[in-house]
C-alpha cells in the first residue's frame, strides 16, 4: 500500500488482521506516556505470504498517534539463516 492511500485512515478499518490486544495496548500506552515505542518484527496475518512488518510509533502535537510500518522480511529471513547455520555447527 502507498502511504498517501494510508495517511488519515483509521488504523484497525485498514488492517482488521491486526492482533488487537498487543497493539491496542501499545497505542494505549503511547497515548499516555507520549513515550514512542519500537515493534519487534512480527506477522499481522498468519500467512507465508504476508511479510515481517516492524514499526515505530508516536505521539503526534495534534495528540494523534502515528506510525511507521516498515517490511524487514529480508533482515528477518537473513537472521533466521543465520541462526540455522550456528545451530548446524560442531560443538567442541
Amino acid at each position: 500500500m502507498n502511504k498517501e492511500d494510508l495517511i488519515g485512515k483509521k488504523l484497525f478499518e485498514e488492517f482488521p488482521d491486526l492482533p488487537n490486544p498487543e497493539i491496542r495496548d501499545l497505542l494505549r500506552r503511547v497515548l499516555m506516556s507520549e513515550k514512542p515505542e519500537f515493534v519487534a518484527p512480527l506477522k499481522y496475518r498468519k500467512r507465508d505470504d504476508f511479510p515481517w512488518i516492524s514499526h515505530y510509533v508516536f505521539k503526534l502535537p495534534s495528540g494523534e498517534i502515528a506510525s511507521f510500518m516498515v517490511d524487514v522480511s529480508d533482515e528477518v529471513q537473513k537472521e533466521h539463516e543465520m541462526i540455522g547455520q550456528f545451530c548446524e555447527l560442531p560443538l567442541d
